[in-house]
This record gives structure tokens, C-alpha cells and sequence, in this order.
């Protein structure tokens, strides 16, 4: 059935259909997606006319219980140039490039809102690739349709253009290379592992004194670790625009490496060890406050703006893995060496109950090995990461 003249233009088309859930269950429900196109709102409306009457004498034909139902959505009107000013610009780019190099395209079916805008103010416009109605005269087409066949500038910049953005992917990818390896994002995996002292610490203290110590009165001992990231923060920040990022990071370290020497006294008495936790919890948090925002700065400040996101994910990726690894790492040595039954009686002496030995030692081994992490993060710092001031 033609519902429109043969020299009209008119499409619909088919885009999606939605029908039943299982090969053997009748659908209760069918929707049909259509995309419809045309030069002009006359055009259009015949063929949304024509759509609705379709599927309205199809539901009785197929003994529909219900009428069927429509949505229009994404509507744009054609986009009518204004005669004048697209005249305007064929003639001077026909002036800049010769005649023989401006070519006058048909009329396009590109779907934009653009049309909204003139129609809205009232004013003469011009748009890029859109649907003008049938029978503009050939000069209304957008501007952008007025091409070119030949662009001198365009032409002779092609093959440089590849040869400096091959070098440029090639650039990136070394920079990205070099980035993964060097003491600001090594040295962040390492600090990042040194959470493992919290959590050792923590079962450390509920198992050598269960009577004393259970998950909530040993957790409240950490309230200054959150206490002092959150305060100190800004800390780190300021560090960071007077002395560079070199030496804030260092600092930071040395103090991650302070509150593991604290942590290791497991030796001591229990009301003595809970004081020198509770002092190393807060300088916990303050050496990540000295940390974080220099690493940060210092990690991702020789990367391009292109570079710089995938710089990023990098970086947060050593930082979830060194939280993640640690927690593994720091109780395989915690557990180990508990089950193991060793003990550092011959070198320390425990103080006060000896049955928790074992898991004191536990604790005091466990301690060192995150000391050690820091003293990695401290050395490949003070190794890469240059020395000089921020600038600007």
C-alpha cells in the first residue's frame, strides 16, 4: 500500500522487537520499536498515521484482548536553512576554494535537535548534516554539506599527522611503563601494606588477653588512627606545595616505620603496650596524612593529560592491592609463626603472663616484617623520587 508519492521521501524502519520470555509460553505482551524518517512534517505525519492504522487492525486480526498502545520519543522536526545566509556561505567558500572544489549534497536524513533552536528565537540559521524538506532549492543545503573535494592544508598534514600520533601512543605507552615502576607508586604499594600492623595488632591483643580485650574494646584503641588521616590531611597538602613531594613522603615513611617499632614492643606488660598502641595508631594516621597527597602528586606529574587517567587507575590499583595483600600477607605470618610454637625468649624476655608467649612473639615478628616495608617504601623514595620544590 503507497501512502506516499513515488518522489517523496519517506522511511520507516524496524529497529526492535520484544516478544514472549520462553519458546513455549505464549507471550502476553509484544513491543515493537520503529525509527521513522522524512523530509518534511507532512511526510511524517502520513507515515505515523499509517503505523497506527497497521498495528490497530493487526491486534483484532490476531485476537488481541487489548488495543494496542503508543509512545513517541527522540522527535525532531526538519531543520529548515534559511535560503539567504546558506547562500551566503556557498558563495564564499566557492570564493576560497574555486567553484570546482564545492560540491552541493542532497538532502540528508541525519537525526539532531538543532531545528528546535531557530524555530525557538525566530532567527535565520544554517545547521550541519539534517533533513530539509523536498523540494529546497539546491543552494539552502547546510553549509557543512557544501564540501570540499580537495582541502590543501587537510591533504599534505596526513601522513605527518600518523607519524606524530604513532610517536605519541608509543610515548604514552613507554611513560605508563615507566610510571609502573617507579618509587612514588612502589613505595604507595608498600605503604598501603603496612595496614596489616592494625589488623595483627588487633588479634594480637584478643587472643593474648581474651579476658581484657574483645573485637570492641580493641577496635576503639584505633579511634586516633581515624582521627589523625582525617585531621591531618590538609597536613600533607601544605607539606606539599612548600617542600615538594620528596620530603613530605620520607617523613611520612620514617613515621609508618615509628609505629611499628612501637607495635613491636610485644615484650612489655599489657597496660604499658596499650599506651605505646594507642600512641602508634595515632601516628599511624598522621604518617598516611604525610603520605598520601605528595605520593599522589608525585606519581602522576610527569604524565601527559592523556596519560593521566590511566595513571591514576594505576595508582588506586597499588593502593587496593597493597590494602588487599597486606591483610593476607601480615596473618599468614601472624598465624604461622603462632602455630608454630617459636619464640624470642632468648632474646626478649616476656614480661608479666607466659602462656600468651607465643602469640606475643607472633605479634613482635609480624611487626617487624611491616617495618620492613616501610624501610622499602622510605629507600625507593629517597632513590627516585627528585628532590626540589613544587612548582607552582
Amino acid at each position: 500500500m503507497r501512502v506516499i508519492a513515488p518522489g517523496d521521501f519517506g522511511v520507516v524502519t524496524v529497529g526492535s522487537l520484544h516478544a514472549g520470555t520462553r519458546d513455549n509460553v505464549i507471550g502476553d505482551r509484544a513491543v515493537l520499536e520503529l525509527n521513522v524518517r522524512a523530509h518534511s512534517p507532512e511526510i511524517r505525519q502520513k507515515l505515523l498515521a499509517s503505523i497506527e492504522q497497521i498495528v490497530r487492525a493487526e491486534c483484532p486480526a490476531s485476537s488481541s484482548p487489548k488495543e494496542p498502545t503508543f509512545e513517541y520519543h527522540a522527535v525532531f522536526p526538519p531543520t529548515n536553512n534559511d535560503a539567504e545566509l546558506t547562500g551566503r556561505v556557498h558563495a564564499a567558500l566557492e570564493a576560497a576554494l574555486g567553484t570546482e572544489h564545492v560540491e552541493t549534497m542532497p538532502p540528508a536524513t541525519g537525526s539532531e535537535d538543532f531545528s528546535r533552536i531557530p524555530d525557538a528565537f525566530g532567527v535565520p540559521t544554517a545547521s550541519g548534516p539534517g533533513a530539509v524538506p523536498a523540494g529546497a532549492a539546491a543552494d539552502c543545503q547546510p553549509p557543512s554539506q557544501v564540501r570540499a573535494r580537495h582541502h590543501p592544508t587537510l591533504e599534505m598534514g596526513t601522513s605527518e599527522s600518523k607519524a606524530e600520533q604513532t610517536a605519541t601512543t608509543r610515548f604514552d605507552i613507554v611513560g605508563l611503563l615507566v610510571f609502573m615502576i617507579t618509587g612514588a607508586l612502589l613505595s604507595n604499594f608498600a605503604v598501603n601494606m603496612t595496614i596489616g600492623m592494625l589488623i595483627v595488632s588487633q588479634q594480637m591483643l584478643q587472643l593474648a588477653r581474651p579476658e581484657r580485650f574483645d573485637a570492641w574494646h580493641a577496635g576503639l584503641l584505633t579511634l586516633g588512627f581515624a582521627i589523625a588521616v582525617i585531621s591531618c590531611i590538609r597536613i600533607g597538602e601544605k607539606l606539599l606545595q612548600r617542600f615538594g613531594p620528596r620530603k613530605p613522603m620520607m617523613w611520612g615513611a620514617m613515621i609508618l616505620g615509628l609505629c611499628a617499632l612501637l607495635l613491636m614492643q610485644t615484650q612489655l606488660l599489657v597496660g604499658t603496650y596499650v599506651v605505646l598502641a594507642l600512641i602508634a595508631y595515632v601516628l599511624f594516621g598522621l604518617g598516611l596524612a604525610f603520605y598520601a597527597m605528595p605520593s599522589t602528586d608525585a606519581a602522576l606529574s610527569n604524565l601527559s593529560p592523556a596519560q593521566s587517567g590511566a595513571g591514576a587507575g594505576i595508582y588506586k590499583m597499588a593502593s587496593s592491592l597493597g590494602a588487599a595483600i597486606a591483610a593476607a600477607a601480615s596473618l599468614a605470618i601472624f598465624t604461622g609463626v603462632m602455630g608454630s610454637g617459636f619464640t624470642t625468649g632468648w632474646i626478649f624476655e616476656m614480661q608479666g603472663i607466659q602462656s600468651n608467649a607465643r602469640v606475643r612473639t607472633a605479634g613482635m615478628l609480624t611487626m617487624g616484617f611491616n617495618l620492613l616495608l616501610t624501610l622499602l617504601a622510605l629507600l625507593s623514595v629517597a632513590l627516585t623520587v627528585p628532590k626540589g620544590r613544587k612548582e607552582g
